[in-house]
């Protein structure tokens, strides 16, 4: 069977890789949350035009600024807009557990449609300790070595009671090189 390129596959795949990963350093806590509008897009629209007001962004035609960085309470934050949904990212310290910190935008994802939740722990040992293996489904366990053994990561690509699917990364030799 020989595949069919689609027509849109070299934009698609442009639109995937388009957008730059800040780099980071262990200790760290990473979240990312991806919505989808409910009505079809013009909500993310209206979105766009109101986070870039958060980040300092300015109007610059019609494919403007669609990944917004900016720093806010010690937080690094990224939003993009991507065609048919919008991701948050943000970072803070190993110690923050705040779900919804105020001041990078969330509130004004109220009433969208949440089709992902991830957190990341980057954490500089050398290995994922017994105390964060504790906390994943066993029979889901995914635990790998990467970064040419210079890290450590694991999940169970389940979501957890706060909603978020975790992974855990122990970046250990690799952290000097480890990013988003």
């Amino acid at each position: 069977m020989i595949w069919q390129e689609h027509p849109y596959r070299r934009l698609i795949e442009a639109e995937t890789h388009a957008r730059p990963v800040l780099p980071m350093t262990p200790p760290i806590r990473v979240r990312r949350l991806g919505f989808m509008s409910a009505d079809g897009g013009a909500d993310l629209r209206a979105l766009h035009e109101k986070m870039a007001d958060i980040a300092g962004a300015a109007p610059q035609g019609p494919s403007w600024a669609r990944q917004l960085d900016f720093e806010h309470d010690g937080r690094q934050v990224t939003w993009e807009l991507h065609n048919e949904f919008a991701t948050i990212t943000w970072s803070g310290p190993a110690d923050e557990w705040d779900d919804r910190p105020a001041g990078i935008g969330l509130e004004l994802h109220d009433g969208l449609l949440v089709v992902l939740a991830t957190r990341i722990d980057v954490i500089p040992t050398e290995t994922v300790g017994e105390k964060a293996l504790a906390g994943f489904n066993q029979l889901s366990l995914c635990y790998s070595q990467i970064f040419e053994g210079g890290a450590e990561a694991a999940t169970d690509f389940h979501a957890g009671k706060d909603g978020y699917t975790r992974f855990e990364v122990a970046a250990g030799a690799a952290a000097n090189s480890v990013s988003g």
